[in-house]
């Protein structure tokens, strides 16, 4: 949250007129959380339990990794992803894991699809030059609609634990047996 205020704060700066919304899990409270009360007092709307709702009326989101990116692809948003760790946490995650994308979205599509800026790359600066992107280049905002068409059809017909099962395996290696 301390991150997502230093990037609101300057998005209000350069962009008087937008609006800012932020989900919040059901299970939450927004007293709990400082940031969360500093983000309300500079505008920003906080939407408990309506991630959806809030998705559907945004132009564009910054989303830490998860589900959400999906749902913002199926959905139509563009986005930069952010994920960002206690500093040892993600260091043993590393010598762990050693993957290409964190993002659902990059991760079906099999390229960067929406820009991914992990750890040290999730800095002020390079989330507004992203959004920036988002916000000014249509070509840009164009492959991004282009490629969550392309997931959104991928699923058509499909119950999507099945399709994402399929994918899993075909990023796995495993070969349908005819």
């Amino acid at each position: 949250l301390p991150l997502y205020f230093d990037v609101v704060r300057e998005l209000k700066k350069r962009y008087h007129n937008m609006q800012f919304v932020l989900p919040l899990a059901p299970n939450l409270k927004e007293d709990d959380f400082l940031y969360l009360r500093m983000l309300k007092k500079i505008g920003v709307k906080v939407l408990k339990a309506r991630a959806t709702e809030a998705l559907m009326a945004s132009d564009f989101a910054l989303i830490a990794s998860g589900t959400a990116t999906l749902q913002a692809a199926l959905i139509g948003v563009p986005m930069v992803v952010v994920y960002r760790l206690f500093p040892l946490t993600y260091l043993i995650g590393r010598m762990i894991v050693n993957v290409r994308y964190i993002s659902l979205v990059n991760i079906l599509s099999q390229k960067e699809v929406v820009k991914e800026l992990i750890q040290w790359d999730a800095t002020r600066d390079n989330i507004l030059r992203e959004l920036e992107k988002i916000i000014k280049d249509e070509s840009i905002r164009r492959f991004m609609l282009e490629q969550f068409s392309k997931i959104r059809k991928s699923y058509e017909g499909k119950s999507p634990s099945v399709r994402v099962a399929e994918i899993v395996g075909e990023l796995a290696g495993w070969h349908k047996q005819v």
